[in-house]
């Protein structure tokens, strides 16, 4: 095919608009894909700060319930429990998650 034809072709107004509408589909189906695409994200990112809350929180129960063992290990336990309290307290500052995990520690004993 030579160039000549390539422009014809793109002359012609029937082939043009089926190359727009084809176009159209193209961008159409991409919006689509994206959406798709984003909200998939999305939700993983939502299992993932979950995750993370429910890790910190396990992390904070450990921490505690060694402070709770002896003096000794009670000081050196405090900086990760305080921590993983302030991480959680980030997460969600309506919570107080002390109560929480000394509530937790309670339940275990």
């Amino acid at each position: 095919m030579d160039p000549s034809s390539k422009c014809s072709e793109l002359s012609n107004p029937a082939a043009r608009a089926t190359i727009e509408h084809l176009g159209g589909r193209a961008v159409r189906g991409f919006l689509i894909a994206m959406a798709v695409a984003m909200s998939f994200l999305w939700a993983v990112t939502a299992q993932a700060q979950s995750d993370k809350s429910d890790f910190d929180l396990a992390c904070a129960i450990t921490t505690g319930a060694q402070m709770n063992e002896d003096e000794q290990r009670a000081a050196a336990t405090m900086p990760a429990f305080s921590f993983y309290i302030g991480r959680l307290s980030v997460r969600d500052d309506r919570t107080n998650w002390t109560i929480v995990v000394a509530s937790r520690l309670a339940e275990k004993q």
